[in-house]
């Protein structure tokens, strides 16, 4: 699942307690501060959706978000691949 999180707060106390929330979750295996329209794009690993709203749950009940909106991976295509020179 990919979760794209948009924040009314941008301070840097916020940021620091937002990052410590989202690396606390363990289900959350990358964590990214984005530009365009999100803020902050999370990568979630989850078995079902009965555990995906359990971690989105986790997340959005510390801290005030302004919008979560999530992509669920059917298929990946390719992943990991290296860069060539």
């Amino acid at each position: 699942v990919f979760m794209m999180v948009k924040t009314r707060n941008h301070s840097g106390t916020w940021l620091e307690a937002f990052r410590q929330h989202v690396l606390s979750i363990p289900e959350v295996t990358d964590f990214y501060r984005i530009g365009g329209e999100y803020d902050y794009m999370l990568k979630v690993t989850t078995s079902d959706m009965r555990n995906y709203d359990r971690i989105y749950q986790i997340l959005i009940q510390k801290l005030d978000l302004e919008k979560v909106t999530s992509y669920f991976s059917m298929e990946a295509i390719a992943e990991g691949r290296p860069i060539e020179p």
